[in-house]
């Protein structure tokens, strides 16, 4: 069913659920290996689950959202800044991954 997004689309639902997972593990990696401490994605993951508790749609609709769609992070119009974000750490993984030396000074 997609953990996070409900029963309305069974399928899109996964298929949005892994892009999201893959997205948020990509951003923590770079964190990681960029800093070469844990606490960096320890925070990031803190942080994204605590967007949560005010989720947009709660601060800023009155209907209920489509989970989906929107606009929480974990909808589709929420979503894409953490999916940018990770095309953007993708190249330094790459670079990690190749056994290329990559100095943070």
């Amino acid at each position: 069913m997609g953990y996070n997004y409900g029963e309305g689309h069974p399928l899109a639902n996964i298929l949005a659920m892994i892009v999201f997972s893959v997205a948020i593990g990509t951003i923590q990696g770079f964190l990681f290996f960029r800093t070469r401490s844990i606490w960096p994605s320890v925070l990031f993951h803190a942080a994204e689950n605590g967007m949560d508790l005010w989720a947009p749609s709660d601060l800023f609709m009155s209907k209920t959202p489509n989970l989906f769609i929107g606009p929480n992070i974990v909808g589709i119009i929420g979503g894409i800044g953490f999916v940018i974000v990770a095309i953007c750490c993708l190249p330094f993984l790459l670079k990690q991954a190749n056994g290329d030396t990559v100095h943070s000074d």
